[in-house]
């Protein structure tokens, strides 16, 4: 392989060279092995600066399903705007839709649709948001109160509205990967509900339990069986009590 490319005269990075083998000679070189070779022929230079120990990576989710939301908009097919729910745990879309515009109206209905569709289960707790016109209020009084339907609905459910740092999309970054997934293939089915079929239910999520190749519907059971059989349990309980006091 160093035959390949040690020429002095090539005055290229690792992954230049790579990608010349890989279009060139049909060669699959990976990067790292190119940068290998060059360190070892003294054609290449190790970056002290760059060598920096990188982070543990931690993965931020709730232990549970329901609790926490993430809530946004972004673009749809065909000029519409697209609005979803995506729950925490297990990056379930609990509603959704495409629309003709944004509104604060449709945010509070989807979240609405999802809080009522899930309560017999668990109630929202937390819904992560933007801080758009569709979920808070710009303009506050001097105490920072302001009147919006989206803030509004959230206070009226005793759920907690925490809003990402503004240009800081990483906060709501399960449904911003959501929407890249979106554009890439929604083009492929009829309907915006055949989509999220296929993402429920279909498609395998690396994020999940990947050794099982789990799907997010099937990870939002599987983490939600604690909390039934905690329902059940209590449940059973009131129904001896009931039976004991009579």
């Amino acid at each position: 392989m160093r035959r390949l490319y040690l020429d002095k005269k090539v005055q290229t990075s690792a992954s230049g060279i790579a990608k010349h083998l890989r279009k060139k000679r049909g060669i699959r070189a990976d990067v790292n092995l190119v940068q290998r070779v060059l360190l070892e022929e003294g054609m290449a230079e190790v970056c002290l600066n760059k060598r920096v120990r990188k982070r543990p990576w931690v993965r931020y989710e709730r232990t549970y399903p329901l609790p926490a939301v993430h809530l946004d908009w972004s673009t749809g097919i065909n000029g519409s705007s697209l609005c979803v729910v995506l729950d925490d745990a297990s990056r379930k879309i609990l509603s959704g839709g495409e629309f003709d515009r944004q509104s604060a109206e449709t945010s509070v209905k989807l979240l609405k649709e999802a809080l009522d569709k899930y309560a017999y289960i668990r109630k929202i707790q937390e819904v992560i948001t933007d801080c758009g016109s569709e979920f808070h209020a710009n303009r506050r009084d001097k105490e920072g109160n302001a009147t919006h339907p989206f803030e509004d609905f959230c206070k009226e459910n005793d759920i907690t509205h925490i809003l990402c740092g503004r240009a800081h999309p990483q906060t709501n970054g399960k449904v911003e990967k959501w929407f890249h997934l979106y554009k890439r293939h929604r083009s492929g089915f009829n309907s915006f509900e055949g989509f999220v079929y296929w993402y429920n239910c279909v498609r395998l999520h690396m994020s999940l339990d990947w050794d099982n190749l789990e799907t997010p519907e099937q990870a939002f059971w599987r983490k939600l069986e604690p909390v039934v059989l905690g329902n059940f349990m209590e449940l059973l309980e009131k129904e001896v009590e009931n039976y004991e006091a009579k």
